[in-house]
């Protein structure tokens, strides 16, 4: 656990300094994101975030103070994002993980964490409605308990689905994403994101 705690700092700082080395005032430009002399600010999940812009230092604001953000999925979700020479933009098509452009996988990268999710909210589609709705999400129609359009940046959303369990089948819970997500982030980059997001919505959804 030690040296998995170490890569994933080791990770972190890399990804720290990589973000230094790049245009903070194109950043601020392709996202339309606020900032002063001293920080970036970002709404992330439902969480405003700040980047010190000479130190790299992630914090979040936790109920109205910012402190400094020390999970390893928000900080490399935001240095992907703000890391990229493109200019991305939005198809408005959405597609599993597997079916984006360029990725070959028979597995699931990180599968576990929709599994564990799905079995985590089966009897609480409710409350996972709920959180969805905490978190910006406009309710989508269709068969599944609960699908929403959730905002994971204030530019960029992802849909969840839900479909509650019985008798006969698993719960199940996936994640579709724009079929340009590539143009925000790497594909590993989804399942930090895809990670936290889940991880807000349990948190949210056992304050109900």
């Amino acid at each position: 656990m030690a040296q998995t705690t170490s890569n994933y700092t080791q990770q972190a700082l890399a990804a720290r300094s990589l973000f230094l080395q790049w245009d903070q005032a194109a950043m601020i430009a392709k996202y339309g994101l606020k900032a002063d002399e001293t920080y970036l600010y970002l709404f992330f999940v439902g969480a405003q975030y700040r980047i010190h812009r000479r130190t790299g230092q992630v914090d979040r604001d936790f109920n109205g103070s910012f402190q400094e953000c020390l999970g390893f999925e928000e900080v490399m979700s935001l240095y992907d994002l703000l890391c990229r020479e493109n200019q991305p933009f939005l198809s408005g098509e959405y597609c599993s993980i597997y079916s984006l452009p360029n990725v070959v996988l028979s597995g699931g990268l990180g599968q576990n964490i929709f599994t564990d999710a799905a079995k985590w909210f089966q009897g609480n589609s409710q409350k996972l409605r709920q959180a969805c709705l905490a978190l910006g999400g406009i309710s989508l129609p269709g068969s599944a308990d609960a699908a929403f359009q959730i905002p994971v940046f204030p530019f960029f959303p992802v849909i969840l689905q839900f479909w509650d369990g019985d008798e006969e089948f698993d719960p199940q819970l996936t994640l579709l994403w724009d079929k340009n997500t590539q143009q925000f982030f790497r594909y590993e980059t989804t399942y930090y994101l895809a990670g936290h997001l889940l991880k807000r919505l349990r948190e949210l959804a056992s304050q109900t």
